[in-house]
């Protein structure tokens, strides 16, 4: 099964007149996600159910031979207000796999996954 790709939303900058409204989509626990990797991405990770739930990061070996995925745990939902957690930025090194792409998933559809990328001025 293919992986289903998010579109990162570009952040505004520093001088915005407004802010940015940002697209989040459900998590697809069989086939996982994938967004293009520049170094400069974040992904929030939303949890609207009543327990917790697991979001994991995808490495790669790095020039030190490092592995290792990192696996998060999203707060539950309290009363209205879901649990939200914001993950990176994640630089190339480590994280971005042989197709260009940063791996990530959920255990769980409960949660929601938007991803930014910052302007490249701001790196």
């Amino acid at each position: 099964m293919a992986r289903v790709v998010l579109t990162a939303d570009a952040a505004v900058g520093p001088y915005a007149a407004t802010g940015k409204t940002i697209t989040f989509t459900v998590a697809d626990v069989g086939n996982k996600e994938l967004t293009a990797l520049t170094g400069r991405e974040f992904i929030i990770a939303m949890n609207t159910g009543a327990g917790t739930h697991i979001v994991t990061i995808t490495s790669m070996a790095d020039e030190e031979n490092r592995t290792g995925d990192q696996a998060h745990t999203i707060p539950a939902m309290v009363g209205s207000v879901p649990g939200i957690a914001i993950l990176g930025p994640f630089p190339i090194s480590g994280w971005q796999q042989t197709d260009g792409n940063l791996y990530f998933e959920a255990n769980h559809a409960e949660i929601y996954f938007a991803v930014v990328r910052l302007p490249a001025s701001l790196n």
